[in-house]
């Protein structure tokens, strides 16, 4: 169906608009997006009235556009009203600048890039070079102020304007990153273009000076300058200003290199006091920060713990605006510092209260007649672990009497024969395993006193305790830098006295066939059998193995020389079987075999050397009298 027609209404401005010819040919409104109202002449109409179409609907705006309103006039931006302050006002501001700040300044539009760049801004530069270390004055000319600037606190590489160009010269007055600087400061010989430049222009342009070592100088050129210079010379040579120019670019050679030498000084300086002023402005900020912790209740000492936490040790200063950021954060760490302090503080009065169990710990040991059962009695750090035993040390209150340790010591004994009865039946277990890995290995039976079960599975329990009870059992120490080795159960009596805080496992006491393999090897190099063998036996030879595979004896190094500098030192038993198992390892998989050792035992001491120390006792000496010795 058609839309129904409509009347239109026209205004009175309306028709004045149609009747002025500009007005009705004028394009539509900006603020109306629907179809245009088109009227017509009533001559033209069939019935006599201007209709029209139907105009769209009207977009939905939200209730912020719908507020704003119309013909409003666009808000200057912030820097267009820096912008319109006057210009002496300006330069009066550019002067309080230093000069980083006023580098930047130049680069935020056109119009400060211009006035800066221009002979107006040449005043500007020079307070902001006395604002900023009092950068000295250039005695070449040929270097604007804006330039100078750049060359100091810029960045940017000179020619290919990467950032972090890091490498300046100062009487090449360049600044580039490592490739750039390679390729355009060259030296003259390496100039592969030399013949064409003018041959005036090595005396026109600076030359960088460096000398490695040995007194040797070599000369650097900046490459673009060598070309625009000479250029320069060729379109001058033969006519009237070429001596004049000449002349003025032997002058900036020649204070481009004295200006070089006082730049490089001056950063020096400027770098020492950026580095004062950064210590000094991180001095202020730990005191403020000090200040502000104590009045929320913390002491200085729980600030020292923080003290070089990065979030305090930077050279910033201190606003409200960074305290109201860091105090959250400070807290945390403060907070978490002091339950650690108070988790220490009740780990050391536990510990306290443990070692006042030392005594009933004795008492039970000492208890036990058996010397075996003796040894299997677990260690003081395993003790502490048991059941009965926690509830007289780990409450806070606990203070245990007699009768408490009476009543706890039947309990006690059962859990240390439950802890004796499973380490030994782990460790026997191991070393059963591993004797029979071993002779699977070496794919023949043992000649030993072992042999009887080298081909049966399973072993009886007084087998498995005679096989503990050889040299070839030793295990050792759990402690990671003991070097003790012993056999089961004496290894748990050097464990109780070996300082060692950790408690034993079940898995902790354990052998390899590579160790058996080693530990009987060791015994044959000394001529002894295995079932006649001790620790205590082989601990008595002292230092008498040397490993025939390694680095020898060098007989030019004398005894002092030969004893702290060998690789290849003569060790004890113990030392030798550490060497074999970690500089010799046999494969996992192979046989067990070991490089030859020489047995060389220690000499016994000759008659004259009754007296080890070194000392004699002169008899007519008043120390004869007095028992004392006088030195050789």
């Amino acid at each position: 169906m058609p839309p129904r027609k409509k009347r239109v209404v026209a205004s009175t401005e309306a028709e004045e608009a149609l009747d002025d010819p500009q007005t009705a040919t004028a394009g539509p409104s900006r603020a109306s997006k629907g179809k245009q109202v088109k009227f017509q002449d009533p001559e033209e109409s069939d019935d006599g009235d201007a209709y029209e179409e139907p105009a769209t609907k009207k977009r939905k705006t939200t209730a912020t556009a719908s507020k704003k309103g119309k013909g409003k006039a666009r808000k200057p931006k912030k820097l267009e009203l820096f912008q319109a302050i006057p210009l002496d006002v300006l330069v009066l501001i550019m002067e309080e600048l230093d000069t980083k700040t006023l580098l930047a300044m130049s680069r935020t539009c056109s119009t400060f890039r211009s006035l800066l760049h221009s002979d107006q801004g040449a005043a500007a530069w020079k307070c902001a070079r006395a604002n900023t270390g009092e950068i000295p004055d250039l005695q070449a000319k040929d270097l604007e102020e804006w330039m100078l600037a750049s060359l100091l606190f810029d960045s940017t590489c000179h020619i290919c304007h990467k950032g972090r160009a890091q490498t300046v010269d100062y009487v090449l007055r360049a600044r580039g990153c490592a490739s750039c600087m390679r390729k355009n400061s060259v030296r003259r010989e390496n100039m592969k273009d030399e013949a064409r430049f003018h041959r005036k222009v090595w005396e026109c342009v600076p030359e960088s000076k460096w000398s490695p070592m040995y007194g040797q100088v070599y000369l650097f050129y900046w490459t673009p300058t060598v070309r625009a210079v000479s250029e320069r010379l060729f379109a001058l040579d033969g006519k009237p200003g070429f001596d004049a120019y000449l002349e003025e670019r032997r002058k900036v050679k020649a204070g481009a290199t004295a200006d070089g030498v006082t730049l490089a000084q001056w950063e020096s300086r400027y770098a020492m006091k950026r580095q004062d002023d950064q210590a000094d402005a991180t001095t202020s900020r730990k005191q403020k920060i000090k200040e502000k912790l104590k009045e929320l209740g913390y002491s200085e000492q729980e600030f020292r713990l923080i003290e070089w936490n990065k979030l305090v040790d930077q050279p910033r200063d201190l606003t409200d605006r960074i305290w109201n950021t860091l105090k959250p954060q400070l807290v945390h760490l403060l907070d978490a510092e002091r339950e650690l302090r108070r988790q220490s503080e009740l780990a050391q009065a536990m510990r306290k209260r443990a070692e006042k169990l030392q005594p009933f710990y004795n008492g039970l040991q000492a208890s036990i007649a058996s010397d075996s059962a003796r040894s299997l009695f677990p260690p003081f750090s395993n003790f502490l672990l048991f059941t009965n035993v926690k509830p007289l040390y780990e409450p806070e209150d606990a203070d245990p009497t007699l009768s408490d340790l009476n009543q706890a010591r039947q309990g006690i004994l059962s859990e240390a024969d439950a802890f004796a009865h499973a380490i030994q039946r782990a460790f026997l277990g191991r070393l059963v395993k591993a004797n029979m890995d071993l002779r699977k290995l070496e794919g023949a039976v043992a000649t030993t006193s072992s042999n009887r079960y080298a081909d049966a599975p399973l072993v009886s329990a007084n087998d498995a305790f005679a096989l503990a009870k050889e040299i070839t059992s030793v295990v050792k120490c759990p402690k990671k830098w003991c070097t003790t080795y012993a056999t089961f159960p004496a290894i748990l009596d050097h464990v109780k006295v070996c300082e060692t805080t950790s408690a034993l496992t079940e898995d902790a006491l354990s052998t390899t066939p590579a160790q058996i393999a080693a530990v009987r090897h060791i015994v044959e190099s000394a001529s002894k059998k295995v079932s006649e063998t001790s620790t205590a036996s082989l601990y008595a030879l002292g230092r008498a193995f040397l490993c025939s595979d390694c680095e020898p004896k060098n007989p030019l190094l004398g005894a002092a020389a030969w004893s702290s500098y060998s690789s290849n030192p003569p060790r004890d038993w113990a030392g030798m079987l550490s060497h074999l198992l970690k500089q010799h390892a046999p494969p996992a998989n192979g046989p067990q075999s070991f490089p030859a050792l020489q047995f060389t035992p220690p000499a016994a001491p000759s008659p004259g050397q009754a007296n080890p120390g070194g000392f004699v006792v002169d008899p007519d000496s008043p120390q004869s009298q007095k028992g004392e010795g006088a030195a050789v």
